[in-house]
């Protein structure tokens, strides 16, 4: 009797912990530890972010196009609608469940739609509205790279050309190792080789190799891996190409609901943070652009 009430007192302050925001794991799936501990990573990466820009923006827009109108009423339909879930998620922690699929796929349109605004506020031209993801994403790459635009935290600098990525030996089962524990350099390279890992899966379905057995397809690999980079601001797009075709690996598990939970809130802080940096970068460039904050 004094052992299960010893017990029923141990999970109450467990949950209270995890509620109050403690970064604790119930759940013992190595794919969901992996998984959670990288969110935890790029949330703590994102805390207080702030990007700067060093662009000589002075031209005024005169005519302002009607896509910008479009999509930052869009902007703020998906920021009401993850607001909402996240209110509702709060009160009732069995829907993060449901709702944690789709948080990353919620959160990249948030986040691609910010940078189409962006990138029309640096160039001044609306076609850049029907940029395609990949190639927005290499623009804004471009910029951190060119050092156009900056962050606050230079794990967020960092352009990780994909053949280093290749060659790191990072510790085993390093990935299952709780926040406190861990060494931000290599929590940093094991979240950017999962991202490493989810561009080549990707680069292997768009020109439908099975595997990369053949010399031809070692070639296409090689020469892929040559060519291309990382940035962890990356992470959003192919943790949604990840949920679009796979899913990420644990929903299948048997998770606490606790864990979905901190999770979603994870995730969603996460993204709060980030947005909120780009937000502010799109604000100040507006201001000089159209004479006034557009988001």
């Amino acid at each position: 009797m004094v052992r299960n009430k010893t017990m029923k007192v141990c999970r109450e302050l467990l949950k209270k912990a995890i509620l109050d925001g403690e970064k604790v794991i119930i759940s013992p799936d190595p794919a969901f530890k992996t998984h959670i501990n990288y969110v935890w990573f790029f949330e703590d990466m994102t805390n207080n972010l702030k990007i700067q820009h060093n662009f000589n923006i002075k031209k005024k827009i005169t005519k302002v196009s009607d896509l910008l109108n479009k999509k930052v009423n869009l902007i703020k339909l998906i920021v009401k609608s993850l607001n909402g879930e996240y209110k509702l998620i709060k009160s009732n922690i069995e829907f993060s469940e449901i709702c944690v699929p789709w948080i990353a796929v919620k959160a990249y349109y948030l986040i691609f739609n910010s940078l189409l605004i962006l990138e029309y506020l640096i160039r001044c031209n609306e076609n850049f509205f029907k940029s395609g993801h990949k190639a927005i994403l290499e623009k804004f790459k471009n910029y951190i790279e060119n050092k156009e635009i900056s962050f606050n935290n230079e794990f967020l600098n960092r352009i990780i050309p994909c053949v280093d990525i290749e060659r790191w030996k990072l510790p085993s089962r390093y990935s299952v190792k709780p926040p406190r524990c861990i060494d931000p350099e290599i929590r940093f390279k094991e979240v950017i080789r999962k991202l490493f890992f989810y561009k080549l899966q990707d680069f292997q379905r768009d020109r439908k190799i099975d595997n990369f057995k053949t010399k031809k397809s070692q070639e296409l690999k090689q020469n892929f891996v040559k060519n291309s980079t990382l940035n962890l601001s990356e992470f959003f797009y192919w943790y949604r190409i990840k949920s679009n075709y796979r899913d990420l690996e644990f929903l299948d598990k048997d998770i606490n609901t606790l864990d979905f939970f901190s999770f979603y809130r994870s995730y969603f802080n996460t993204l709060k943070n980030f947005y909120t940096a780009l937000r502010e970068l799109s604000n100040s460039l507006a201001i000089t652009r159209v004479d006034k904050k557009i988001l």
